[in-house]
């Protein structure tokens, strides 16, 4: 199913872009159906491009190493969330920027239809479009401004209960 600029419109981070700015985004994103229990991300590995979510549900997670017992350290999966196609989200976004590894992994939990845009794509549209851009980097700005609250609250948390637990 090709994807409309409606459909795109409906994205919190696209919705204030011109039906003809959305036509030309558009133009860059190349579709990716991904099957439940299929990688989309792995933790570690080097990306390019920026996924947004049009169908389906994923997991974000990441691998940690557990002590179990004295001398017995285990991995395990941290399952960081959720997210829905509903909720308008994206993930990748910092392959935008630069190459660093990925942070997380995300696996599709049912069928997935993903819009991607790789970094060289995302700049031809960013040379073309500059205030488009601009609006759409702005928005990815807030998103990972709140990530990165919600990252201070967890550590603050964790900081807490490591201190009484120690003491």
């Amino acid at each position: 199913m090709a994807t409309s600029s409606l459909e795109l419109k409906r994205l919190p981070f696209l919705h204030e872009l011109t039906p003809e700015q959305l036509a030309h985004f558009q133009s860059f994103l190349t579709v990716v159906h991904a099957e439940p229990g299929v990688p989309i991300i792995r933790e570690g590995d080097l990306g390019d491009r920026l996924f947004i979510l049009a169908e389906g549900t994923v997991e974000v997670f990441e691998r940690m190493t557990l002590k179990i017992s004295r001398k017995n350290f285990e991995d395990r999966e941290r399952t960081l969330v959720r997210l829905s196609a509903e909720q308008g989200v994206f993930f990748g976004e910092m392959a935008l920027f630069e190459d660093v590894p990925r942070t997380a992994n995300v696996v599709a939990v049912t069928e997935c239809r993903l819009l991607t845009i790789d970094r060289a794509g995302f700049e031809s549209f960013a040379d073309a479009e500059p205030r488009a851009a601009y609006t759409i980097l702005k928005a990815i700005a807030r998103t990972l401004t709140d990530r990165i609250q919600k990252m201070g609250a967890d550590i603050k948390k964790l900081t807490t209960a490591l201190s009484i637990a120690v003491h």
